[in-house]
């Protein structure tokens, strides 16, 4: 069901738990890295409120750490458990091998079309030069 999918409202911050208590500080934020420190009082749920794409990988403490994107509730959004205390959480998205392998074939494919085109603007330029 895509309304399970989508989110119906943008989130107001973006990390919260769902269930537990805890302290969450934002100590930096751009598109594709999420830094916090967590002080988790009880064991929590955390929801940060990102969708799920492959790529995005969780550490916590610098070690990697497993998050889910499968609950019912949430459906897509990224979800960790954490047991009670201090903790720096680090999330970051990078290119899968399938993204960097894709992005390098267009890529090339654009600068092979470009350079025919080239090619023949030179020609056809060369061709009315003659005449």
């Amino acid at each position: 069901n895509l309304n399970n999918i989508v989110l119906k409202d943008i989130p107001k911050i973006p990390i919260e738990t769902i269930n537990g208590e805890a302290d969450i500080i934002e100590t930096y934020r751009n598109p594709i890295s999420h830094k916090y420190i967590i002080n988790a009082k009880t064991q929590v749920t955390v929801k940060e409120n990102t969708l799920y794409f492959p790529g995005w990988k969780l550490k916590i403490n610098n070690n990697p750490y497993d998050i889910y994107y499968n609950n019912p509730y949430y459906m897509g959004v990224i979800l960790f458990n954490l047991n009670p205390g201090l903790y720096k959480a680090e999330l970051t998205f990078s290119n899968t091998k399938v993204r960097s392998t894709s992005q390098l074939i267009s890529t090339t494919t654009f600068f092979v079309i470009f350079s025919y085109l080239l090619g023949a603007m030179v020609v056809n330029l060369k061709n009315k030069i003659k005449k």
